[in-house]
């Protein structure tokens, strides 16, 4: 019968591989490559088995070389051909074996060969391999290959890379090696952007292969966390934070973050500045950077008919890292242009599969009104004692141009439904036109929730649902709100509406529905959007545990829309208003005659 698996791993393969000059801490057994794919039904959400290498073979504890297949003693070694290959192109490595502890199939991926060999290579003979596929062109930068990782230590936990994070941080530093000064990095909303960011440069940083870096965003909130993420890292005061208020920008510091709209002044038609606001950017020296990162770089950084483009060529000497949540698409085109093919690619649809992001279901709920329009019969005043004109209102004119309070008490009373049927807990955000329609559907989400309670014996939640916009900011610059409803312990609020704020920079594990009460003009903001729910919250407690989210889609068709299933993959199921089916005629024909 031959031995086992495990009894040929541990007694045929590791002696091998210590022949052949392996230390234990190169060797990693049992590597976790995915947490195992989850099921959700819009309820709750079961978690599948993870999938495991046997071996990943490691130079030094940051360089990966090698995953190896173990089959039992008794099988031929082929037999795990197909999955070490899988493995490896998952792993985004070069080099692979499979072996019975008798016959070894050694695999070059890059160069397309397999051979049987007699051992195991050595660790230097399979970094010398990998040495001569690199391309170099920049030797600095090979010690930022061989530079440990930051370990994130807390109590009772240790986080290091994923699998993915590790292959973007290597293919960013592979590339630089190779000469490229420009690297775009994609990857799907809740993968772990910061998180690749901070050990790309802190592998840059303690290597000494950058001195100074420009961590640039688009949002204060985006600007503010990543700070935080960054400065609980780094060495003290190494880490400074860029705004406007400052009469003159620190020149001390190691590793700067700021906005475009702080950095960037304005221009003229013919492309001179107003003098409105001057391009602050050009009081840092233009080879003062050695390395700048762009965030959320699709929204425009990259774009040479914009203005921040201006930034990014004041400092073309530094190498510029993109990041970015959003393929190529047509609105995306000139940040592909600019930065070139990703290095690295990472999407809803990988994230998903390998358990690391949650599933989710589409929810389609529409009234008669969205359906078939409005369209006024004679002389109608509005509340401001406006005259409304007599032509076709249609869905992407509410609320925009007509508002009618029946139509969101008719979708506030759907969601709060739809939380007491699924968990009446469940972290929500409401994605409204504008700031009035914010504040409109908290005020009538919270008459939903009271008359619910009411109704049901519920405990009465004064701040069920709160508005979160631009306008909500307290008096000292914080969101105090926000700062509650990210506290995954605190119950409330527990429906938070907004318009565009809270698109980025919010990420709250727990989130169970996302609800699209607006028309989203583009693909690079839906992916926004629903990124907010693709985060997983795992406890082992059903009353706080978050393995899947929702997308309620109120009176819209941007599910149908932005439709992208290669990189967001499929919902695990949709549902067409499913809420009060006898009853929707009635409430049509009310929508259709309610106040303005």
């Amino acid at each position: 019968m031959g031995y086992s698996e495990a009894d040929t791993r541990s007694k045929l393969i590791d002696p091998m591989m210590k022949a052949a000059g392996w230390k234990e801490t190169q060797i990693q057994r049992e590597y976790k490559v995915t947490d195992g794919r989850i099921t959700f039904d819009g309820k709750k959400g079961v978690r599948g088995t993870p999938s495991y290498a046997d071996y990943l073979l490691r130079y030094k504890s940051s360089v990966r070389l090698a995953v190896v297949e173990a089959k039992k003693e008794e099988l031929s070694h082929l037999e795990g051909l197909k999955q070490v290959k899988d493995y490896a192109k998952k792993l985004g490595l070069r080099f692979a074996y499979t072996t019975n502890g008798h016959e070894i199939e050694f695999i070059d991926l890059k160069n397309n060969n397999q051979k049987t060999v007699d051992a195991f290579h050595s660790p230097e003979e399979l970094w010398a391999m990998y040495r001569e596929e690199l391309h170099v062109e920049r030797t600095d930068w090979l010690k930022a290959l061989l530079q440990d990782y930051y370990e994130e230590t807390g109590i009772g936990q240790k986080r290091s890379p994923r699998y993915y994070q590790e292959k973007a941080v290597t293919n960013i530093i592979e590339a630089v090696v190779a000469g490229q000064k420009k690297v775009l990095v994609n990857m799907a909303t809740g993968t772990g952007k910061t998180f690749t960011s901070v050990q790309t440069i802190y592998k840059l940083k303690e290597s000494g292969v950058v001195n100074r870096v420009l961590f640039i965003v688009d949002r204060n909130i985006l600007a503010d966390q990543a700070f935080k993420d960054f400065d609980l890292v780094f060495e003290k005061d190494a880490c400074w934070r860029l705004k406007p208020s400052e009469k003159s920008f620190k020149k001390g510091r190691s590793i700067y973050f700021g906005i475009y709209q702080t950095l960037v002044g304005t221009e003229d038609e013919e492309g001179n500045p107003t003098g409105k606001r001057q391009d602050r950017f050009k009081e840092f020296p233009p080879d003062f950077f050695d390395l700048i990162v762009i965030d959320e770089c699709h929204r425009g950084g990259a774009n040479e008919e914009g203005n921040w483009f201006r930034l990014l060529e004041y400092f073309d000497s530094a190498i510029q890292v993109g990041l970015t949540a959003t393929p190529k698409r047509d609105e995306s085109v000139d940040t592909y242009a600019y930065f070139g093919e990703p290095v690295m690619t990472y999407s809803l649809k990988e994230g998903i599969n390998d358990g690391y992001l949650s599933p989710y279901v589409i929810k389609r709920v529409r009234s008669d009104i969205d359906t078939f329009g409005f369209q006024p019969q004679g002389v109608i005043i509005d509340k401001y004692g406006n005259e409304i004109k007599e032509k076709n209102f249609e869905m992407k004119d509410f609320e925009r141009k007509l508002s009618f309070p029946e139509r969101t008490r008719f979708y506030a009373k759907h969601l709060v439904n739809h939380l007491y049927k699924t968990d009446i807990f469940g972290k929500t955000i409401v994605f409204c036109v504008d700031q009035r329609h914010a504040a409109d559907m908290a005020k009538y989400v919270n008459e939903a929730y009271k008359a619910l309670a009411e109704e049901k014996g519920l405990d009465d939640l004064p701040e069920f649902a709160l508005r979160i916009t631009s306008n909500d900011k307290s008096a000292n610059g914080r969101y105090l709100d926000l700062e509650r409803f990210e506290e995954l312990e605190n119950p409330l609020p527990v429906v938070v509406t907004t318009s565009k704020l809270l698109t980025t920079g919010v990420d709250i594990r727990n989130i169970k529905n996302i609800v699209i009460f607006t028309q989203i003009g583009s693909i690079t903001e839906f992916k926004q959007v629903i990124g907010r729910g693709t985060r997983i919250y795992e406890t082992n407690n059903p009353q706080t545990e978050k393995l899947g989210f929702t997308i309620l889609e109120y009176g819209n068709t941007s599910t149908s829309l932005f439709y992208d299933p290669d990189f967001d993959g499929e919902p695990e199921k949709i549902d067409d208003d499913d809420e009060d089916q006898e009853n929707k005629g009635k409430k049509g024909k009310k929508m259709m005659t309610m106040m303005i």
